[in-house]
């Protein structure tokens, strides 16, 4: 069957038959269970007998519906396997059942959790049948369990030995896709089935935002569930780091500079590291492992380094989106002596958008990276491309704004936008676009550091942040949800973020991958630290079943960060001089108290937000964002 398929007519009919007859003779699975050949001509035989045409066995993919990008539901441009995956009527996670037949009996359903579901899904990954992750797998010498995260990524381990996972090229993919897609789903399984153990302050705003939605709606409240800032890109995660990077704005000012890193598949890293005969798609692994080490890389460049001069602040989130390869961006607010304040520090700083001289190095370094697109006419069907209304008309535009205006110098105007010199001096680079040669001139070249790109050889796109009203886009940009495949709408009053947050989620093997190697998905210069807001005798304090009353009401005395804030201001003379969001710069909280610090640590203290429904805890925050050094409630109000 399988050589019969239009992809594999150039596939050598003996090696698939050397392979069915290995599987055939030493996997227990191919005995006991019977074999889509198997399947095709038993319903054969039984059309014959019943004297009717066979029915066709076949898979069935469905397709999804309409698309918005505008909401982050993109169509996916890469030649990759990625999962897309959808909940049930119930918000789950689709469980990755396998239908078999045994012989001689009815179908069987095996749930992922099942340790035959990985050989029998894989068989040529697993020819002999070796049996899967089950949830009562130990670990060698031990009596802990393995966790699925922890078996897939042994399984993704680079050996000496022949390791036939890394030698699968899409079906590789598959089950990266795949075993990240059931570890998210343990994942939120368990925050649905464990919602009363999340943050009660959640359920709180929760409430809160329910009964405006329900009356703005004039509908009935709807149930909640709701999914904590720990699971990595959920709504409450993005509000936090959105949240926690105002927090440094707030600290340090405007960021100053924007740089976006894309992984480059070619890099000799990569390349020097495949096996015969792959190319880079077939190894997700190898292009997030070198990604990882190259951001790190050029992090040591500007913060060690400090190529840009001194920076007191930085913040990047790694994305993998549908195109198929990891990126940054990286914000950085660099010291007041550092700042780029005229079109000399502009250039100075090397921000370039010309085409150097021809025949140097960089010259085709630029012609490789650093052109944009090209689109409009010279190519109206780039992803860039976006229909808008002008003048009452519906047009295609770039997204981008290229191509920009000849521009002779650098400038920077008084709003803070920067213009970057783009001189018409003549100098081209030719591009191919559709089989037809294009030449495109300094108008097509996206900004970047030339001393960056000759070191890390990719595309690394450098900007001057324009002006203040551009901090928050710049912000809501680089923390925004993750992508998805399609969209539908509906009017419901429920809040389920669980249900949300997997709707139509789709996953790429590199993010699957990064996943499962916990690798960060974010990082910055400071750790950030929320304060609570909570009204007198309100905060919310966390005991053990097993404790005493006396010692329930101990804790409940100096259980939070604002309720010790005014027990040390009675004491010390370092903390009255503070405001709430300023003590953790100084004092860290430990045990229901602050202690002052003793050795300096990037940290910062934020608030956390209240919504003007609460008009008390709103009215409290005021407070205590103006009000430095009080001891009590009643201070504070004085």
């Amino acid at each position: 069957m399988r050589a019969m398929t239009k992809a594999n007519v150039g596939v050598d009919p003996e090696l698939l038959r050397t392979v069915y007859d290995v599987i055939r003779r030493g996997n227990p699975f191919a005995e006991a269970y019977m074999m889509m050949k198997e399947e095709e001509c038993l319903e054969l035989e039984k059309a014959k007998l019943e004297n009717r045409e066979p029915t066709e066995i076949k898979l069935l993919f469905e397709t999804g519906k309409q698309l918005d990008r505008r909401l982050g539901y993109n169509v996916p441009r890469a030649n990759e396997v990625a999962a897309v995956y959808v909940p049930g009527a119930d918000g789950e996670v689709p469980d990755a059942k396998v239908v078999v037949r045994q012989r001689g009996k009815e179908l069987k359903i095996l749930n992922s959790a099942d340790a035959m579901v990985t050989p029998m899904t894989y068989p040529l990954f697993y020819p002999s049948g070796t049996l899967g992750w089950h949830p009562e797998l130990k670990q060698s010498n031990s009596i802990r369990r393995v966790t699925r995260l922890q078996y897939v990524c042994y399984s993704l381990a680079i050996r000496k030995e022949f390791n036939p996972i890394l030698y699968g090229g899409k079906l590789f993919q598959q089950y990266c896709v795949d075993e990240y897609v059931k570890i998210e789903g343990d994942r939120l399984r368990w925050i649905r089935m464990n919602q009363k153990k999340i943050c009660a302050e959640a359920y709180k705003n929760i409430d809160n935002m329910m009964f405006l939605r329900s009356q703005e709606l004039g509908l009935p409240l709807g149930r909640k569930v709701i999914l904590p800032p720990s699971v990595t890109n959920s709504p409450r995660y993005v509000e936090k780091h959105f949240q926690d990077a105002m927090a440094v704005v707030r600290r340090f000012r405007n960021p100053d500079l924007f740089l976006t890193m894309t992984c480059n598949p070619m890099w000799s890293e990569i390349v020097d590291n495949l096996f015969h005969d792959q190319v880079t798609s077939d190894r997700p692994d190898l292009v997030v492992r070198v990604f990882y080490l190259k951001v790190k890389a050029v992090m040591q460049q500007i913060v060690k380094l400090r190529i840009f001069g001194s920076v007191l602040a930085w913040m990047y989130p790694v994305e993998n989106q549908g195109r198929g390869l990891p990126h940054i961006h990286l914000l950085l607010t660099l010291s007041e002596e550092d700042k780029l304040l005229t079109s000399d520090d502009v250039d100075k700083r090397g921000i370039s958008a010309r085409i150097p001289e021809k025949g140097t190095e960089i010259f085709d370094l630029v012609k490789r990276f650093m052109i944009h697109g090209p689109c409009g006419s010279l190519n109206p069907n780039s992803p860039c491309m976006e229909e808008i209304l002008e003048n009452g008309k519906k047009i295609r535009k770039c997204s981008k704004g290229y191509p920009k205006a000849f521009q002779e110098k650098t400038l920077v105007l008084e709003n803070g936008l920067t213009l970057y010199a783009r001189p018409d001096d003549g100098r081209k680079v030719e591009v191919l676009v559709s089989g037809n040669r294009v030449e495109l001139d300094n108008r097509w070249v996206v900004p970047h550091n030339p001393y960056l790109l000759k070191v890390f050889r990719c595309h690394i796109n450098l900007e001057k942040v324009n002006s203040i009203s551009s901090v928050k886009y710049l912000h809501k940009y680089v923390h925004k949800p993750p992508d998805r495949a399609r969209l539908e709408l509906e009017t419901r009053n429920d809040h389920d973020e669980v249900k949300e947050f997997i709707d139509a989620r789709y996953v790429c093997p590199q993010e699957a991958v990064w996943r499962i190697l916990e690798l960060p998905m974010y990082d910055r210069s400071h750790s950030i630290m929320a304060l609570p807001v909570h009204l007198q005798g309100e905060q919310i304090c966390y005991f053990d079943e097993t404790m005493s009353e006396e010692e329930i009401l101990e804790r409940t005395r100096n259980c939070s960060e604002l309720l010790a804030y005014f027990a040390l201001n009675k004491i010390n003379m370092t903390s009255k001089a503070l405001l709430y969001h300023q003590l953790p710069e100084k004092f860290c909280f430990s045990k229901g108290k602050w202690t002052e610090r003793k050795s300096h640590f990037n940290a910062i203290g934020r608030m956390v937000k209240v919504s003007p429904a609460e008009p008390e805890r709103y009215h409290l925050r005021l407070l205590l964002l103006n009000v430095r050094g009080a001891s009590s409630y009643e201070e504070l109000k004085t």
